[in-house]
């Protein structure tokens, strides 16, 4: 389990390749990292710098018409990662107007027969308000 990790979100302006970021953050005292996607990267890329620099990958930030579309997929790819969990970062204000929304929202987050043997963790955290926070977790 990863003591301290970085959350690569907060280097998103950055223009490097996503392999030299993870490279990068190697450099410093941290122990892993919690991607925010893969954007455009090779998983195999950013795996061999994950090796490379010894990190470990904490988590994963995937959006959730991601997941909708192929929740499979997502749990291989970042399975193959070594990452465990992967965190829904947003939803949208509305989908916590009532529970109807809240139940609606949650539905999204239930995983399918297929999906549900993955070892990989859904989690979920989303903003409502700048003082509120709901959280989710539920396996792939």
């Amino acid at each position: 389990m990863t003591s301290f990790a970085f959350q690569l979100y907060s280097l998103h302006a950055v223009d490097d390749p996503l392999p030299t970021v993870v490279e990068r953050v190697g450099e410093t005292g941290f122990d892993g990292v919690e991607l925010a996607g893969l954007g455009d990267a090779d998983p195999e890329d950013v795996g061999d710098a994950l090796e490379r620099t010894g990190l470990e990958l904490a988590g994963a930030h995937v959006g959730i018409e991601e997941l909708e579309a192929n929740a499979e997929a997502v749990a291989e790819t970042y399975g193959a990662l070594g990452c465990e969990n992967v965190v829904v970062p947003w939803f949208e204000p509305e989908e916590f107007e009532d529970r109807a929304s809240v139940e609606a929202a949650g539905a999204r987050l239930t995983p399918s027969p297929r999906t549900s043997r993955s070892t990989t963790s859904l989690c979920t955290t989303t903003t409502t308000t700048r003082s509120s926070r709901t959280s989710t977790a539920n396996r792939l």
